[in-house]
């Protein structure tokens, strides 16, 4: 039987980890918060076994009860056989990275139910998140093997063919230093490549009705980022909902054209060891400018206008 979560992390490659029988009670399912569908197909089995082991109740079996199958075409082994071409790689690191993550959701869901000891919890959740960090870094590492370069505007066609999916590259992270103000002209060209930014001019950068962008804040005494930031002239007031590493949003309103400065606190860090911070950006009343004039061009979907960040 296994029964410490912490030494779990170490063990979670074991091949009779990976070949044994394992039996689960359905609290694994129960016991926890609804689980994110993608996770569901890929990294169900990833899952079920860390959260028996919280909840204490999986045995596994010393040696598989089957031995391994060595036919040319039906083969059960796990160990080294995996598909060593870099998409195959990525995909596998994303699946772990993902479940990694899930895990340590886990262990809070458990710790704020009371189902789990807070002394216990915070030795579960400071090894399982080394875990995840160490998963991050690799995960990133393959992708940007994948793509070529950091950032890089398309896929590495190494051997590839052209009908293989395209990998879109990891965008640019900034990072803010505490009290120094960083205007749009120097950040534009790094959100512009994040999904739901679009380029603007010199003094400002477009959102769309919803984005999330990944920011460094390496300062531990950071208490919180202020954002600049305006409606669009067709509204009078637009309520718009900002938040770091998805805590509860902050809902502020903005008047049409006049820049406001949002002040959104750091209540929690998910990544304490590399400052990686998420900020998401919600604007449910986001509209395309030719909506209110026919004339314009601008089929975009716009919601605020993003003047400035300052981490103070």
């Amino acid at each position: 039987m296994i029964t410490d979560p912490v030494a779990l992390v170490d063990l979670q490659h074991h091949p009779y980890w990976l070949g044994a029988s394992s039996a689960f009670h359905r609290s694994v399912i129960e016991d926890f918060a609804p689980l994110d569908p993608e996770l569901c197909a890929y990294g169900l089995d990833l899952l079920t076994g860390f959260r028996a082991v919280l909840l204490g109740s999986q045995h596994y079996l010393a040696r598989p009860l089957v031995g391994w199958r060595q036919h040319a075409t039906n083969s059960n082994r796990v160990i080294g056989n995996h598909n060593q071409a870099p998409e195959a790689q990525e995909h596998l690191a994303a699946i772990g990275l993902m479940t990694r993550a899930q895990r340590l959701r886990d262990v809070s869901w458990l710790a704020t139910h009371g189902k789990l000891a807070p002394d216990r919890a915070g030795a579960i959740e400071a090894r399982w998140s080394a875990d995840y960090r160490t998963q991050a870094d690799a995960w990133i590492r393959l992708r940007n093997r994948l793509t070529g370069t950091h950032a890089a505007p398309a896929p590495k066609a190494s051997g590839g063919s052209q009908g293989e999916a395209h990998v879109p590259a990891v965008p640019p992270i900034l990072t803010l230093q505490r009290g120094v103000e960083c205007p749009t002209a120097q950040m534009a060209q790094a959100l512009s490549r994040w999904g739901g930014m679009h380029g603007g001019d010199s003094t400002m950068i477009w959102t769309n009705r919803q984005v999330a962008i990944a920011l460094r804040i390496p300062e531990p005494e950071a208490q919180a980022l202020v954002v600049t930031l305006a409606g669009l002239p067709y509204f009078d007031r637009q309520s718009v909902f900002l938040s770091l590493d998805f805590a509860p949003p902050v809902e502020v309103t903005v008047i049409a054209g006049e820049p406001r400065r949002v002040t959104v606190p750091i209540t929690t860090r998910r990544d304490p060891a590399r400052g990686l911070m998420t900020l998401m950006i919600r604007v449910p009343d986001a509209a395309m400018p030719v909506t209110f004039d026919p004339a314009s061009a601008d089929r975009r979907i716009l919601g605020v206008a993003l003047f400035a960040m300052q981490v103070v």
